[in-house]
């Protein structure tokens, strides 16, 4: 029945039983068959005038069938299970890509483009497998034996031509040429002798296709090898041994004998020799192993660890962690961590890196010191002394300096600082009271008992001199200055200022004249003051004479002041400072009736002061004193009128820095023609910054004096 029409099958569809099967549940057809595998699965076998598989191809062939194939096209990979001339008749079969058969038939008489491997006298015939080189005229016999499977072909004859071998090891006794097929390496290989070619003194078997090797270059084999391939010497721009896309790059001789070099990109890399290796740049080793010297010429770079024993390093640059076991580095940088294992040599010095100046020497034997600077702070000699500021230690510590000075603090700055100077037994205890002592020539001057008690110019501080108990036991006491009411104090003798003032340090006589003239000139030091505590002034004749009395040659203290006959004037009722070389000078009225006594103390103290002031202009303030860095105890403010007729009236105040009056010491104050005022019986304060000032009604009259002493301590 002939239908012209199309027909859509959805759910299947068989054709007779088995003839033609179309699954849907596999996207398949099957012919013949109803066990479908493929795609399309054919059973009976296929006839095709024009076959094309693009992918992978597989053809079988069932026994006792026949295909034919008249135009096959494969571009893939394909696979035909059997080509058989009573089975199989190609007309024409197409392989774009390798042919990989079991079998061959036929004689190939019209196959073209086919290298065979075979070389005859003349050229190469092809390439891609094992040549075998057929030369001279001689008769060429094959053995095979069925029992080992082996077979040797022998090729004989005169001219050049060689024998061929097969076996598990090479033979012995070859000639230039001849072959060898090793069973064991499946290679053949060709005897090449140097010196039947006349180009060397080498000879040895060589493998004969040395490019099927996967990159590896296989030479000689066997017990019976002789020697290796000879080659030019090179250079390290045109190596002996290269790499075809890098030919100045490889291995050459080095222009001396005995010698291995390695170029790269044109210049020499290292050297192998008889001495060792030398390598010219950087070297980097995941393992390397010496058993002899190894000299570098450039640096080594460890980004690992580097281990190394008994080694001379000039210039050892290490970032990573060093182990040394022994070392004798002439220049060690690390900037990782170091390990010494071993002793660490050195000839002199260890130096800080960037500070040049500052080292650890060893600049003699047993001797160690420090420097800094370039100066050497501390040594240790060969007795175990310690040296600080001095080279030549006397004593088991030894400290010089032009200020020395040991500084003992305690961490918290207030608490827990102790210094414990002490004798001590054989098992670290203490052997004695004594905690800490200082002595000179075998006496004690300063020590301090385990009981507390405290001992200054004697060796028994728990006594006084008088055999008393005391905390604190002191020989003689010499003080500059004692502060405090000292209420409490017992047996001491008076000194100091004010009664019994035992510091005085002399007394002058002097004549009194009519003229104004010196009586006493204060010590001329820069770092003395005088104290001037008395002048005392008698009148041994019979009549009333008048004194008066200057300091400095300017400032009046006294002014015709009268002493009545077979009477004495203290003309000071305060002590009164003078400068280095300043004067007191007297007068009086008449010659041979006054004799003064001056009373006066030297005194290596700065902090003493004076000042003076003429009053030249009225009703005006001007300065008398300023108490600058310090506060100041005013000892005397002394008002002298030197105007013989009329009075005048004085004021005296203290003030801030500003001028800011605080309060008056004497208001209008009238001081009488030739008459002298002291207006401190008491010593008055004035703080730090703080001024004296005072002020005349009338100019040239009034002339001011005062004394004190600043307190910095």
């Amino acid at each position: 029945m002939a239908v012209n029409k199309n027909f859509v099958v959805k759910n299947g569809l068989e054709v007779k039983s088995n003839l033609l099967v179309a699954d849907t549940s596999q996207d398949s057809v099957g012919i013949g068959t109803s066990y479908i595998k493929e795609k399309l699965h054919v059973i009976g076998g296929i006839g095709a005038t024009s076959l094309f598989v693009g992918g992978i191809g597989t053809v079988h062939v069932a026994t006792g069938t026949t295909a034919r194939y008249e135009n096959v096209n494969i571009t893939g990979v394909g696979t035909i299970a059997t080509f058989k001339a009573n089975a199989v008749d190609v007309a024409n079969i197409n392989v774009s890509a390798a042919v990989t058969a079991n079998k061959f038939y036929g004689d190939g008489s019209t196959l073209t483009g086919v290298s065979v491997g075979v070389r005859t006298a003349g050229a190469v015939v092809g390439y891609g497998v094992t040549f075998l080189d057929f030369r001279g005229a001689g008769v060429s016999t094959a053995y095979f034996n069925t029992n080992v499977g082996i077979a040797t072909v022998f090729f004989q004859g005169g001219g050049s031509g060689g024998s061929v071998s097969i076996s598990s090891a090479a033979p012995t006794g070859p000639t230039n040429g001849d072959l060898w097929y090793s069973i064991d390496y499946g290679r053949t290989f060709v005897y090449y002798d140097e010196v039947a070619l006349g180009v060397g003194s080498t000879a040895v078997w060589v493998d004969a296709s040395p490019f099927n090797a996967g990159g590896k270059y296989l030479g000689a084999y066997g017990a019976t090898s002789y020697g290796a391939i000879g080659n030019t010497a090179g250079t390290k721009t045109v190596p002996s041994w290269y790499f075809t896309d890098d030919s100045n790059t490889g291995l050459f001789q080095g222009g001396t004998a005995d010698h291995l070099s390695i170029a790269a990109g044109g210049s020499g890399i290292a050297t192998v020799n008889v001495g060792g290796i030398n390598v010219s740049g950087a070297v980097t080793s995941h393992t390397l192993s010496l058993s002899g010297d190894a000299t570098v010429a450039g640096n080594i770079n460890v980004t690992g660890d580097l281990v190394y024993n008994e080694e001379r390093g000039v210039n050892l640059l290490i970032t990573g962690v060093s182990t040394i076991t022994n070392s004798n580095a002439t220049q060690h940088s690390v900037t990782g961590v170091s390990t010494v294992g071993g002793d660490f040599s050195i000839a002199d010095k260890i130096i800080h890196t960037g500070d040049t100046n500052t080292a650890l020497r060893f600049p003699a034997a047993d001797t160690i010191t420090a420097e800094t600077g370039g100066s050497e702070r501390l040594r240790i000699n060969s007795s175990g002394y310690l040296g600080i500021g001095t080279p030549d230690p006397g004593s088991l510590v030894h400290l010089y300096a032009s200020g020395p000075e040991i500084n003992v603090e305690a961490s918290n700055g207030t608490s827990g600082l102790r210094v414990d100077i002490k004798n001590a037994t054989s098992g670290g205890a203490s052997a004695s009271s004594q905690l800490l002592r200082i002595q000179d020539n075998g006496s004690t001057k300063f020590q301090f008992n385990q009981d507390g008690n405290l001992g200054i110019g004697t060796a028994d501080p728990t006594k006084d001199v008088t055999g008393l108990t005391s905390r604190l036991g002191v020989g003689i006491v010499t003080a500059a200055y004692l502060y405090g009411d000292g209420s409490n104090l017992t047996g001491i003798a008076a000194g100091g200022s004010g009664q019994f003032n035992t510091s005085l340090t002399g007394a002058t006589a002097y004549a009194v004249t009519t003229s104004m003239a010196t009586a006493l000139t204060a010590n001329a030091s820069s770092s003395y003051r005088t104290v001037i505590h008395s002048i005392h002034v008698a009148n041994i004749s019979s009549s009333e004479v008048t004194v008066s009395g200057e300091m400095q040659a300017s400032f009046s203290f006294a002014h015709t002041i009268p002493v009545p006959a077979g009477s004495a004037v203290e003309l000071l009722k305060q002590p009164k400072v003078l400068g280095p070389s300043e004067t007191i000078e007297l007068q009086a009225s008449a010659n041979s009736s006054l004799q003064a006594t001056i009373i006066a103390e030297q005194k290596e103290d700065t902090d003493l002061w004076d000042a003076q002031v003429d009053v030249t202009s009225a009703a005006t303030w001007t300065d008398l004193y300023t108490s600058t860095t310090n506060p100041s105890v005013v000892q005397s403010i002394l008002l002298a009128n030197d105007d013989g007729t009329n009075d005048v009236k004085a004021r005296v105040v203290w003030t801030n820095g500003s001028d800011t009056i605080q309060a008056y010491l004497c208001y209008d104050l009238v001081v009488p023609a030739d008459s002298t005022v002291e207006l401190c019986e008491q010593p008055k304060y004035l703080a730090s910054g703080y001024k004296l000032r005072v002020y005349a009604n009338q100019a040239d009259r009034l002339e001011v004096t005062a004394s004190g002493k600043q307190i910095t301590s």
